[in-house]
């Protein structure tokens, strides 16, 4: 929002601290939780409707999950999407945010 010329600080409402894209995603503060799931909730409707695959729609909200939470997803991807699942994890789930 700073860097948009909106707030004249870069520091996260929510906790104070320095905010970046990444601490939006990461930010522990009270209330944040249920933004996430509620994000989370969007993005699995928003997938169905476009017909995604329901396998690697379980897939992507699974390991953004995990990523979030700082957890190792330990998940067998079906075999045609293993190749899909190692490429994301090496390139990282915050990339997947990112677009």
């Amino acid at each position: 929002m700073r860097r948009w010329k909106l707030w004249d600080t870069d520091q996260c409402p929510r906790c104070g601290t320095t905010e970046d894209a990444p601490h939006v995603w990461m930010c522990q503060a009270p209330g944040v939780e249920e933004v996430w799931l509620q994000s989370m909730d969007t993005l699995e409707a928003l997938l169905r409707r476009l017909d995604t695959d329901p396998t690697l729609i379980h897939m992507i909200i699974s390991y953004l999950q995990s990523w979030r939470a700082g957890e190792d997803l330990r998940y067998t991807a079906p075999e045609e999407l293993e190749a899909l699942i190692k490429e994301q994890n090496q390139i990282g789930w915050n990339r997947f945010l990112k677009g």
